[in-house]
């Protein structure tokens, strides 16, 4: 992944995931933080949509949302709430989590108390299960999810039209 980075620098990165687990997931906390403080250190533009307005997605945003970086909370009921998908360039990378582990994450969220969400994550992710992942180059693709992504953040003609968006 780094190395499409690297060589799509000019390009701002568009984000979805039904609840923004990464930060909160033992053993990567420290470095989704780092990534997404690199937005605004690198100055490239970020623009992600959680697909949840929970208290826990809330306090996520709050934490995260920066110049760079925009965070926006809405659910896309035409996208899968399994996905968790990156669209940089012409890619789409997309990580397909199991149907039940996704049903699981989503009452994990919904809950009220989400002073032990690290432990939760943590357990639910102990158990094995098979996650994909799907890495394509597909412009139109990735122009129609830029695009559907985009309605949630006041983008500029002149910013879309700056970088080619869609």
């Amino acid at each position: 992944m780094e190395r499409l980075h690297v060589d799509n620098t000019h390009y701002p990165i568009f984000l979805y995931n039904p609840h923004d687990i990464w930060p909160l997931v033992p053993g990567r906390s420290k470095s989704e933080k780092a990534y997404y403080a690199r937005f605004d250190q690198e100055r490239k533009y970020g623009f992600y949509v959680i697909g949840g307005t929970t208290a826990l997605d809330k306090q996520l945003r709050k934490q995260f949302d920066s110049a760079y970086f925009n965070i926006d909370l809405c659910a896309i009921p035409s996208f899968n709430r399994m996905d968790h998908i990156t669209v940089l360039a012409h890619y789409v990378i997309t990580v397909s989590l199991p149907s039940q582990l996704a049903v699981e994450l989503d009452l994990l969220y919904e809950r009220k108390d989400v002073t032990h969400a690290e432990q939760d994550i943590q357990r639910l992710l102990a158990t094995p299960c098979r996650a994909k992942v799907k890495i394509e180059r597909n412009s139109t693709k990735a122009a129609t999810l830029r695009k559907q992504l985009s309605k949630e953040f006041a983008l500029s003609k002149r910013f879309v039209e700056e970088y080619g968006l869609f």
